[in-house]
């Protein structure tokens, strides 16, 4: 199953045509992330921010949301002033 899912081997959908590599970490995933880190900070994270399609490992997850959620921090803290 996880070669299926991650592109290995010669995989094939049921009808018959091949599927290329599936994310390691899937979009829904990040969002349940999302939901989860707003219960420690102060502010909502829109969906919006996780990049349709998924990521292929925890390292571009990091690099994708990190600048985004330091914006948004930023703006939080700025605006509170």
């Amino acid at each position: 199953m996880q070669a299926v899912l991650h592109g290995a081997g010669d995989t094939e959908n049921a009808s018959g045509n091949s599927i290329g590599p599936q994310p390691v970490i899937d979009s829904l995933v990040v969002i349940e992330i999302l939901l989860e880190l707003e219960t420690i900070i102060p502010f909502e994270l829109p969906d919006d921010l996780v990049r349709a399609g998924g990521y292929d490992n925890v390292n571009e997850v990091v690099q994708h949301l990190t600048p985004q959620l330091k914006r948004r921090w930023r703006k939080y803290y700025e605006e509170r002033r």
